[in-house]
């Protein structure tokens, strides 16, 4: 019989054990969401600050500019803002009338010699833009088809 007792003894004593570490646990992740809700709040102030501060100096900018006739300084520019030559998008526009069905700009790029996927999809955007192309729907990778806009004959 002591043998039982002190198996008995050493799961209620694990038993306890698992119970302390588990309070224990859900206390640490109480602490811990309250913390990350400290640094939300934290961030939003911030960000409020920040973005005043922003308007002030544009603010600022601006009379400066009015004071000394010198011409506000142009906003940076990050690289990636250059855009596809007419050229290009009409090399664009007669793939997509050679392909004659739905088909994605990255796929097109890939069947085209000379065009990069990038310069294809910029001149999607404008052609797009320009109406003679139309988004069909979406691909089975999640990428989106786009096919020609046939013109229409009046009749009459």
């Amino acid at each position: 019989m002591p043998a039982t007792n002190g198996a008995s003894a050493s799961v209620q004593t694990f038993e306890r054990y698992a119970e302390e570490s588990a309070r224990s646990m859900a206390a640490e992740a109480d602490s811990l969401r309250g913390l990350i809700e400290r640094e939300e709040r934290v961030r939003a102030e911030l960000q409020v600050h920040a973005d005043a501060c922003a308007d002030r100096m544009r603010r600022l900018k601006r009379a400066l500019s009015a004071l000394t006739d010198e011409p506000t300084p142009p906003k940076k520019k990050d690289g990636n803002d250059w855009s596809v030559s007419a050229k290009k998008v009409e090399e664009v526009y007669a793939a997509f009338l050679a392909v004659d069905v739905p088909i994605s700009p990255g796929a097109l790029a890939d069947r085209t010699e000379g065009l990069s996927a990038e310069s294809v999809r910029r001149a999607v955007e404008v052609l797009r833009r320009d109406g003679r192309l139309r988004l069909v729907g979406k691909t089975a990778g999640g990428g989106r088809s786009f096919a020609v806009i046939k013109e229409v004959e009046k009749v009459g």
